[in-house]
């Protein structure tokens, strides 16, 4: 699984980096990225896998995709990516994204992260689902995702935070639409803040079994 990673000073260099995510230049904190000691490497290797169910407990959700969803991204015409607020600061939002992949993006090869950067830039958002700090308005959410529409589905369970599936059109709603998406208890995140993580990624065990 290629969601979380491991900071280390040799062998393999894994970077949470600062990443130019929306459209006003907010600056994004995402783990979709691993740095090998290596020259280069295809962006499309180092996105989040598709599996049957996500789990992510200290957003709060659990969800599985449509089935055409899946498909795109079985076929490599969609990725999924992540993306959250600076570890630094209170945690302000959290999101997942689904943005379409030309043919040239899937073969494209990066020699370092400001490549990388401008190939995320430039992928064509689909939409996303998402955790936002209560009382955040739709224009934030809008800058953050690069979606222009959004559909609340719920809050968290302490209340502090409102969950939202953003679009760019109907289409793309409707598939959203089709994804189970369920709100469960909400792990307080841990000492280094990074919340788009899964249970499974770090003790290798399954969250739930049903």
């Amino acid at each position: 699984m290629k969601l979380i990673r491991k900071v280390m000073m040799s062998g393999v260099l894994c970077l949470s980096i600062a990443l130019v995510g929306c459209q006003n230049k907010t600056e994004a904190l995402t783990s979709s990225v691993t740095i090998k000691d290596k020259a280069s490497f295809k962006p499309m290797n180092e996105t989040i896998d598709y599996k049957e169910d996500y789990v992510y407990e200290y957003l709060g959700l659990k969800f599985s995709l449509s089935q055409n969803i899946k498909e795109a991204m079985n076929n490599k015409s969609l990725v999924m990516l992540d993306s959250q607020s600076a570890l630094n600061e209170e945690l302000r939002y959290a999101f997942l994204s689904f943005n379409k992949v030309s043919r040239k993006q899937q073969d494209a090869v990066v020699q370092n992260m400001n490549e990388y950067m401008e190939w995320e830039k430039n992928l064509e958002r689909s939409g996303t689902i998402g955790m936002y700090k209560k009382g955040m308005s739709e224009k934030e959410i809008t800058e953050l995702t690069q979606c222009t529409y959004h559909k609340k589905i719920g809050i968290s369970h302490d209340g502090h935070y409102s969950y939202y599936i953003s679009y760019q059109n109907d289409a793309f709603k409707r598939e959203l639409e089709q994804c189970h998406i369920e709100i469960i208890d909400r792990l307080e995140e841990n000492d280094n803040g990074f919340v788009l993580k899964e249970k499974k990624d770090l003790e290798n065990t399954e969250v739930f079994n049903d």
